[in-house]
């Protein structure tokens, strides 16, 4: 990651950033207001219960997007990556982030107010439609996480957070096994599954002993793909979806 490096809505490599639908006039006008920061793996971008101030865009890096319930209950309930969108379009100075977000690695996001989001929304009619149904699909995704979590059991739900870790962010292959592309602690691995790192930890050992994954540290590996996704079986999959 280049600190020195600009990063124009002009000339963006990123295919799934929704401004590049936008007109040419508004791509220079969005470039020219746009925040653009680094934030260091682990710094928080904005709380639960802030105003929503406006729309984020992840050029590059990993976000989780958190539920704060309370110390050990946290719920991550979005895992995103570059040219992935978050935060909150709105007129309403009232209106609040329901959720917080953090950086799991350093990562570049630009940020673009509501002061300036709104008309670009309301001149670039593609713009509009291509956030609602990435917002729309965004928040179908996490109602199936949560009503498939409400029903699995924790060898169910470490099975899925894995699943759900290797579909948004792949993995490499290293010998005869696939080692997950992000790190994870047992901590936050638990906030992903809602159950407590005790319980992440024996289920793991568990999946470990059946040749399913392996684990260490943060790092873990998928050994039997198939192994996994059968015990996953009875809920609807998201893990096929790029």
């Amino acid at each position: 990651m280049n600190p020195r490096q600009t990063y124009s809505c002009i000339s963006c490599r990123l295919s799934k950033c929704p401004v590049r639908v936008c007109s040419e006039e508004w791509k220079e006008k969005l470039d020219s207001v746009k925040i653009t920061r680094i934030y260091p793996k682990k710094q928080n971008i904005y709380w639960q219960g802030m105003a929503a101030s406006g729309v984020y865009f992840i050029n590059s890096g990993k976000v989780s997007i958190v539920a704060e319930i309370g110390q050990e209950k946290d719920q991550i309930v979005r895992l995103l990556k570059e040219g992935d969108v978050f935060g909150i379009p709105s007129r309403d100075e009232k209106t609040s982030f329901i959720f917080s977000s953090f950086a799991l690695d350093d990562s570049v996001i630009c940020f673009i107010d509501n002061k300036n989001i709104t008309p670009a929304l309301y001149e670039n009619p593609e713009f509009s439609v291509t956030l609602l149904y990435y917002y729309i699909r965004s928040m179908q995704k996490i109602e199936i996480r949560l009503r498939n979590l409400a029903r699995m059991s924790a060898r169910e739900k470490v099975a899925d957070a894995i699943l759900f870790l290797h579909s948004v962010y792949g993995a490499q292959k290293q010998n005869n096994a696939s080692v997950l592309e992000i790190k994870m602690s047992q901590r936050d691995l638990g906030k992903l599954c809602s159950l407590s790192e005790e319980m992440v930890c024996r289920t793991l050992k568990g999946l470990t002993d059946e040749k399913l994954v392996s684990a260490n540290g943060k790092n873990i590996a998928i050994t039997n793909f198939g192994g996994l996704m059968k015990i996953v079986s009875d809920f609807p999959s998201l893990y096929l979806e790029s």
